[in-house]
């Protein structure tokens, strides 16, 4: 085991600090950053409780911050989990926070305000059956599920191209 006085613990410590600083993340992708750095395993296990003990590294925290800044980007409840997912976080942490976070509430907001933002390019085809399609494309592709995206692409299909979409 190593000591805190060790040079491979110091190195390692300064490292996770520095990654922290910058913000926040998983145990496992501290851990995996730390590791190619080329920290010591013995190193890295010491760090990383040490992060924890002094609150510093939280997945449960951590989780909550990412849906959070992932719904200001108005992605849909599937493409936050996959993301959530590629950085370390498990299952449990992700449905927390997606629960916390109230978004099963706020998903047919956030779809009609991501299909808002779309507005203009949509809005170019004249027809209304290739609008609702090119709509319920865009929102599943941003993670929407299908009654989220079919409401929001509905609201767009029955509005005229100069028209502006109602979020209600």
């Amino acid at each position: 085991m190593t000591s805190p006085a060790s040079p491979s613990h110091q190195s390692a410590m300064a490292a996770a600090l520095s990654l922290l600083a910058r913000r926040r993340h998983t145990r496992q992708e501290l851990a995996r950053k730390l590791a190619a750095g080329k920290c010591d395993r013995c190193a890295i296990a010491v760090v990383l409780a040490e992060c924890e003990r002094l609150g510093y590294l939280d997945d449960e925290a951590a989780a909550v911050f990412y849906v959070e800044e992932l719904m200001r980007r108005r992605l849909g409840p599937y493409r936050i989990q996959q993301r959530m997912r590629e950085r370390g976080f498990c299952d449990a942490h992700i449905q927390q926070a997606l629960a916390r976070r109230n978004y099963w509430a706020e998903e047919a907001f956030l779809a009609a305000a991501a299909l808002e933002k779309k507005w203009p390019a949509i809005c170019r085809d004249p027809d209304p059956a290739r609008r609702r399609a090119k709509a319920l494309r865009f929102l599943v592709s941003r993670g929407f599920r299908a009654e989220a995206a079919r409401a929001a692409a509905e609201r767009i299909a029955a509005a005229s191209p100069g028209e502006r979409p109602n979020k209600s």
